[in-house]
């Protein structure tokens, strides 16, 4: 199962001149290994040379990276409400997402604004789910995290490593609800 001849075969055929080809690791043996995690949670002396850690790695929007407006009026700094970014771009069911825009439509989140981001859900029954509810803005598109980020008070994610270092670059506290392995 390991040995990928199918594989193995095509890449010879396609003038493969490195190391012969022995199992399916080797097919993924880079030249060089990008970790995008803090240098500091590993002993670089157990790695090869390949391996080479950044720290985070994510886009840093430029001056000109526009806010879309009904974010910018949702997160307007003189209203004084509470601010919150909901980042799940992994969210594994209906009912997170749920659950989420429910916090914003009962009890104490009613006192706070809101920016969630929904896109792997119909953005119009998400929508639905919030009743028109003022101080709340769901989108499907993409926003300019970084930015966004540093504008809210506290950020609510899925815990994916890229939204968690964005978060905490941009000084946003963020309250964790892990839905997958990373």
């Amino acid at each position: 199962m390991l040995r990928q001849n199918n594989i193995r075969r095509a890449a010879y055929n396609l003038g493969w001149r490195g190391e012969e080809l022995v199992n399916v690791f080797d097919l993924l043996k880079p030249d060089m290994m990008v970790v995008n995690d803090l240098p500091d949670y590993y002993d670089r002396n157990n790695f090869h040379a390949n391996v080479k850690f950044t720290g985070p790695l994510f886009p840093v929007p430029n001056d000109k990276a526009s806010i879309d407006p009904e974010i910018m009026e949702v997160f307007d700094r003189k209203s004084g409400v509470p601010k919150i970014f909901c980042t799940l771009s992994s969210p594994d069911s209906e009912e997170m997402l749920t659950e989420v825009i429910n916090v914003f439509t009962y009890g104490p989140g009613l006192d706070w604004n809101a920016v969630i981001l929904s896109p792997h859900f119909p953005i119009k029954k998400a929508r639905e789910l919030a009743g028109g509810r003022e101080g709340v803005y769901i989108t499907d598109k993409f926003v300019p995290a970084l930015k966004v980020n540093a504008m809210a008070d506290v950020t609510i994610s899925h815990g994916g490593q890229g939204t968690l270092q964005t978060a905490l670059y941009s000084g946003t506290p963020i309250i964790g609800g892990a839905a997958q392995q990373e």
